[in-house]
């Protein structure tokens, strides 16, 4: 599987949108983007750092979990 299949198959899982997990890994969203239109690939950072974050590493999770609950706030707050 490719990695750019990975990272939508992760993102599905988790609802998570391209920033979200832009964020979490530490690239930029516009860069991420094209790496799912299979514009580009990744770095060998940039890959090394998506690979250790889609196989569960512990700051990885955690780091998703921070983005979701911060955009999960960010939506209530624009809903008046």
């Amino acid at each position: 599987m490719e990695i750019a299949e990975k990272i939508r198959a992760f993102m599905d899982e988790k609802k998570m949108s391209e920033a979200e997990f832009a964020a979490a890994v530490g690239v930029s969203r516009g860069a991420l983007h094209n790496w799912l239109k299979g514009v580009g690939r990744p770095s060998a950072n940039a890959a090394e750092k998506i690979e250790k974050y889609l196989s569960g590493d512990a700051e990885g999770a955690e780091a998703a979990e921070n983005v979701a609950e911060g955009a999960a706030k960010a939506g209530e707050g624009q809903a008046e």
